[in-house]
C-alpha cells in the first residue's frame, strides 16, 4: 500500500545475525579546488570503526572510480584485527591530473560488509608538474599552435563522390531516437545539471531555457539520471509530501523539499523533480522516461517495489478518488501541487548500471528483485513499458529471463573516445570521431541481439540507448590536444547515424546531457555564476536538425568515387578501422520526402558530389533544400553559437539529379520531396 519513503521503514527489518560490520566518519570527502601544480594535498582523516559484534580480521582499502588515479589511501591493508567497539585511522590525500571536477571512492572490503568513502574534487589548471604522491607520470605536452593537417587530396579531388539513394527499405528508425537526458547531478561534482537550468528565485526555468528545449524538440527526456537515479527518492523532489511543511508553507513552489548534504556545507537540492520533467515534456512534446532508484533499496526490495508503485501512482492515477493501493492518495498529493490530469508515464527503467557503484549488485539479485517491482507498479497502471538492464555480459539475457512478456527495452550507453591512454593529435581524434561507436557498443549490440533472437522476442524487444554521446577523456594520455565543440558535434552525428542504421535494433535513446555548465556534452550550456542566459551548444543545432528532418524508415545507399582514410592506432575506445569512407552517408524516407544525412569528414577541405535518390521515389524535378551546419576549423577553433545555426538553401535538381559541395567539417541534411 502506499507510505512514506523515509529510511526510518528499514527499522522493521529483522537484525542480521552476528557479524563485523564496518562504519566510517566521515562518509565523504571534498578536497575543494587544488591546483594541478601543487603536489598533493594534505591527508584527510576517515575514522573506521567495527560496529558489528565480531572481530574484523581481513581489512582491504582501494581507490576505485572514474578518476582513482588522482587519490591516494594509507593504509592499504589492515594490520591486524579489530576488534568490535575499536577503530583506526586512515588517510586520503588528492593531487589532481587535469583540471575540472574529479571523483572516486575508496572501498573497503573483507570479511565485513564492503563501506564507501565517497572523494570529490576538482583539478585548478595551471602549469602541469610531476605528481607528488606516489602515482608516477610524465607531464602532458599541452598544444599550443594550429597541429599540421595531412589533407585528404594532396592534389585536389579529381571526381565527385556520386551518392545514389537506392529504393530498399532497409529498417524502421523510431522517433524514440532522439531522446535526452536531463540528469542532475551532485553539488560537489561542480556540475549542476539539470538542476542549474531551474530557478529557485522564481520556482520555474530561467528565462530561454524551455525556448531551447522547445527548439531541440527531444522525443524523450530520461530522469533523473544516469548514477543520480540510485541515489534519489522521488518524494524529495515533488511538494506536499505528508509530513513535510508543504509549497504554500514556503510561498513558492518548490521551497519545501529536502536537500541532501554532500560534505559539510555542500547541499545538493531538489527542485527539479517529476512535476517539473513531465512539465516540461509536455510543453515540448517529449515523452517522459523514468528511472526507479533500485540500488537504494538493494537490502529492501519489497520496500523499494512500493516506493517504486506509489511514483507510478503519483504520475498515472486518476484523481477521482480511486486510490489503488491505498494508504497515501498519491493522485490528490499530485492535483495539490496542481496537476489533476495524469502525467502519463509510459517508460520505466527499474534500476541504472546497478552492477556498479553504489549497488554492486549480482545479476542473479537483480533476477529476483525485478518481479517484485513489475508486480507492484503494474498494479498502479498496467499500460507501462518496463527497460532493464542490457549491458555487460549476462545482464541481457537475466532482464529477459526477469521481466518476461513485459520488457520492451534493454539498456547499453554509448561514449565514444573514452579513457584515451595513447599519445594522440587533433588529427587522430577526428578521424577516430568520424567513425562512430566503440567497438564494445557494437560487439554489445550482437550479443544482445542474439539472446532476444534466442528467446523469440526479436520483434518486441530492442536496445534503448540510455546515455551516449563523444566524451573525450584524456586524463591518463600522455598529450593534451585540442578538443572542439564542433569535434563532439561531429562524432554525435556520427553515433546517430549508427542507431539509425540498426534501427531494427535499437528503439530509444537519450543523448546525454540536456542541460549543465561545464562539460563538453551539455547540449544546453548555462554560465558557470548561472547569472546570464543559456545558450545552444554544438549538438544542440545538430539534434534539432536530425530531428525535424528525418523519415520513418532508413533506406539504401551507394557511394562511388569516394575517397577512404584510416584509423591507424587506437584512439581511447576506437579500434584500428582501415578504409573508411570520407562521407558518412545515411538515407531516410518518410511519405512526403526522402532525407539524405551526409558528414564531411574532410576537415580543412570542401567536397563536391552529385546526388541522385529517384529510385527511393524522390521527385526528379524537387523542390530540394539543403540543412547545413558549417563554419570554423573543426579541429582548433569553435564558430561563435550562432555559426552552429542551421542554414537553409534551397536548390534545382537538374534531370534528377543534385550538385553539392560540402564545406570542411560539415553536417548535412538534404530534404528532396517525394
Amino acid at each position: 500500500m502506499g507510505r512514506l519513503p523515509p529510511l526510518l521503514a528499514l527499522g522493521l527489518v529483522p537484525s542480521l545475525l552476528a557479524q563485523p560490520r564496518l562504519s566510517v566518519s566521515p562518509a565523504s570527502i571534498s578536497f575543494g579546488t587544488h591546483a594541478i601544480s601543487a603536489g598533493a594535498t594534505e591527508p584527510q582523516a576517515v575514522t573506521v570503526t567495527n560496529t558489528g559484534t565480531l572481530p574484523v580480521r581481513r581489512l582491504d582499502l582501494r581507490v576505485e572510480g572514474r578518476h582513482a588515479s588522482e587519490f591516494a589511501v594509507i593504509p592499504s591493508a589492515l594490520a591486524g584485527p579489530l576488534a568490535p567497539g575499536e577503530s583506526l585511522e586512515v588517510t586520503v590525500a588528492f593531487d589532481p591530473l587535469w583540471p575540472g571536477p574529479r571523483q572516486a571512492a575508496v572501498a573497503i572490503t573483507g570479511d565485513a560488509p564492503r563501506v564507501v568513502i565517497d572523494l570529490f574534487g576538482a583539478g585548478l589548471a595551471g602549469h602541469t608538474a610531476t605528481l607528488a604522491h606516489p602515482i608516477s607520470r610524465e607531464p602532458p605536452v599541452v598544444s599550443d599552435a594550429p597541429p599540421v593537417v595531412d589533407l585528404f587530396f594532396p592534389q585536389g579531388q579529381t571526381a565527385p563522390v556520386r551518392i545514389t539513394v537506392t529504393g530498399e527499405v532497409l529498417n524502421p528508425v523510431s522517433d524514440r531516437l532522439f531522446g535526452q537526458l536531463a540528469e542532475r547531478h551532485r553539488a560537489d561534482h561542480f556540475e549542476l545539471g539539470i538542476e542549474g537550468a531551474f530557478s529557485a528565485h522564481a520556482g520555474d526555468w530561467r528565462p530561454g531555457f524551455t525556448d531551447l528545449v522547445e527548439a531541440l524538440a527531444p522525443t524523450v527526456i530520461r530522469f533523473p539520471g544516469g548514477v543520480s537515479a540510485e541515489r534519489t527518492d522521488w518524494h524529495w523532489a515533488v511538494d506536499n509530501v505528508p509530513g513535510r511543511l508543504s509549497a504554500t508553507d514556503f510561498g513558492r513552489r518548490g521551497r519545501g523539499r529536502l536537500a541532501q548534504e554532500e560534505t559539510p556545507g555542500i547541499f545538493t537540492t531538489y527542485r527539479v523533480g517529476t512535476d517539473e520533467i513531465a512539465g516540461l515534456c509536455a510543453r515540448t512534446g517529449a515523452e517522459p522516461w523514468f528511472v526507479v532508484n533500485m540500488a537504494g533499496y538493494r537490502d529492501h526490495p519489497a520496500l523499494g517495489a512500493s516506493v517504486a508503485a506509489d511514483w507510478v501512482e503519483y504520475c498515472n492515477a486518476p484523481h477521482d478518488g480511486s486510490n489503488p493501493r491505498g494508504g497515501i492518495d498519491w493522485a490528490a498529493i499530485r492535483a495539490a501541487n496542481g496537476h489533476t490530469e495524469p502525467h502519463g508515464v509510459r517508460l520505466w527503467e527499474i534500476g541504472n548500471e546497478v552492477w556498479s557503484w553504489p549497488a554492486h549488485m549480482e545479476p542473479g539479485r537483480y533476477r529476483e528483485i525485478v518481479p517484485l517491482y513489475v508486480e507492484a507498479m503494474l498494479e498502479v497502471d498496467p499500460t507501462i513499458e518496463f527497460i532493464g538492464l542490457g549491458q555487460r555480459g549476462p545482464w541481457a539475457e537475466v532482464s529477459l529471463d526477469a521481466f518476461g512478456d513485459r520488457l520492451r527495452y534493454v539498456t547499453r550507453n554509448c561514449y565514444a573516445l573514452w579513457q584515451i591512454r595513447q599519445s594522440v593529435t587533433e588529427q587522430d581524434l577526428w578521424r577516430a570521431v568520424l567513425t562512430g561507436p566503440p567497438q564494445d557498443f557494437l560487439d554489445e549490440i550482437a550479443e544482445t541481439r542474439r539472446a532476444i533472437e534466442a528467446r523469440g522476442r526479436a520483434g518486441d524487444v530492442r536496445l534503448a540507448v540510455n546515455e551516449w554521446n563523444v566524451n573525450v577523456s584524456l586524463e591518463f594520455a600522455p598529450s593534451r590536444p585540442r578538443v572542439t565543440h564542433y569535434l563532439t558535434m561531429i562524432g554525435a552525428a556520427a553515433i546517430l547515424h549508427e542507431f539509425i542504421r540498426r534501427g531494427d535494433e535499437i528503439g530509444l535513446a537519450a543523448m546525454s546531457s540536456l542541460a549543465g555548465m561545464r562539460w563538453q556534452i551539455n547540449t544546453i550550456r548555462f554560465p558557470t555564476d548561472l547569472e546570464g542566459p543559456p545558450r545552444p551548444d554544438a549538438t544542440h543545432a545538430m539534434m534539432a536538425l536530425y530531428r525535424a528532418q528525418h523519415g520513418g524508415e532508413r533506406v539504401g545507399v551507394a557511394l562511388d568515387d569516394c575517397p577512404a582514410f584510416d584509423v591507424a592506432q587506437p584512439v581511447g575506445n576506437i579500434p584500428v578501422r582501415l578504409a573508411q569512407p570520407l562521407l558518412n552517408v545515411v538515407a531516410t524516407r518518410s511519405t512526403e520526402a526522402v532525407f539524405v544525412h551526409i558528414l564531411n569528414g574532410a576537415p580543412r577541405e570542401t567536397v563536391e558530389c552529385t546526388l541522385a535518390a529517384a529510385e527511393a521515389g524522390a521527385d526528379a524535378r524537387g523542390p530540394v533544400e539543403i540543412h547545413q551546419i558549417a563554419g570554423g576549423d573543426p579541429l582548433w577553433v569553435d564558430p561563435h553559437p550562432e555559426e552552429f545555426a542551421v542554414r537553409v538553401t534551397p536548390v534545382e535538381a537538374d534531370q534528377g539529379v543534385v550538385a553539392l559541395a560540402l564545406p570542411p567539417g560539415s553536417v548535412t541534411v538534404v530534404r528532396w520531396q517525394r
